[in-house]
């Protein structure tokens, strides 16, 4: 999706090892543009992602093709991602590729109809 790594902590269990700490501890800073996507691993032990709480619901990214979302099944199918299957959101003018990251978050592709 053309992200790069903006800043990335190092690598420790020790949050204080971490310059950054509290701020991005065992976490990465992705940048594109004027986008900044932080993501951190941390939390409470056994804590896990659930959409039914309040706050994050799911990531939608957006790519410029049909022909763009077809490659990103490919990679997906090849490191052997689960996916779901792509769905026509006429009302939004798009269409949809839905699937989840280690945490169970959703994440969606869209693409222009």
């Amino acid at each position: 999706m053309g992200f790069q790594v903006a800043s990335a902590a190092p690598e420790s269990d020790d949050p204080k090892s971490d310059p950054s700490y509290p701020v991005l501890w065992g976490g990465v800073v992705m940048a594109k543009g004027n986008y900044l996507l932080g993501l951190r691993p941390v939390a409470a032990k056994g804590d896990r992602f659930d959409e039914d709480r309040v706050g994050l619901d799911h990531l939608s990214f957006g790519l410029e093709s049909r022909a763009a979302l077809n490659e990103a099944i490919k990679v997906l199918d090849e490191r052997g991602v689960p996916r779901g299957e792509v769905r026509e959101l006429t009302s939004f003018g798009i269409c949809v590729l839905p699937f989840r990251d280690p945490d169970n978050i959703q994440l969606e592709l869209t693409a222009p109809l």
